[in-house]
């Protein structure tokens, strides 16, 4: 057997989070599919600006396929324990540190700690957005 993993984000407005990644994050690939009238009665939502609700969308960062949608049935809760893993190659080592100082530059979520050598031989720098994701940028020297 044989599956392939995907994050799957939960926003108050996804349509909203992927126009900040697209950004912030230069997201590529974005694609959003609108609640209908009969889901938004289904789910006992309100008929009105549709438009701006996110049955099912997505994005992709540096090569990583995440999804997304609105969370219909409760908020969001903000975790720190979703993590978020760019896993760059030694030939990507300028492209990783562009989009870590981008986001980090952008002033919408906070550096835990830059791009730097660790002690597994690569680079490892790690941030949180403004939504609470945290996101690894690692750069490994044998990729």
């Amino acid at each position: 057997m044989s599956a392939q993993v995907y994050p799957y984000l939960s926003f108050e407005c996804a349509k909203s989070a992927i126009e900040y990644y697209t950004e912030v994050f230069f997201a590529t690939k974005q694609y959003r599919k609108q609640i209908t009238e009969a889901q938004a009665e289904g789910f006992g939502l309100p008929v009105d600006k549709l438009e701006d609700t996110t049955i099912h969308g997505g994005f992709t960062i540096a090569g990583v396929d995440i999804m997304c949608a609105d969370a219909i049935m409760d908020a969001p809760q903000t975790s720190s324990r979703v993590s978020i893993l760019l896993d760059f190659g030694t030939d990507e080592i300028t492209e990783a540190k562009n989009l870590f100082d981008h986001v980090a530059q952008s002033q919408t979520g906070r550096v835990i700690f830059p791009i730097s050598k660790q002690s597994f031989g690569g680079g490892l720098g790690q941030l949180v957005d403004k939504y609470g994701i945290t996101w690894m940028f690692r750069i490994d020297p044998d990729k």
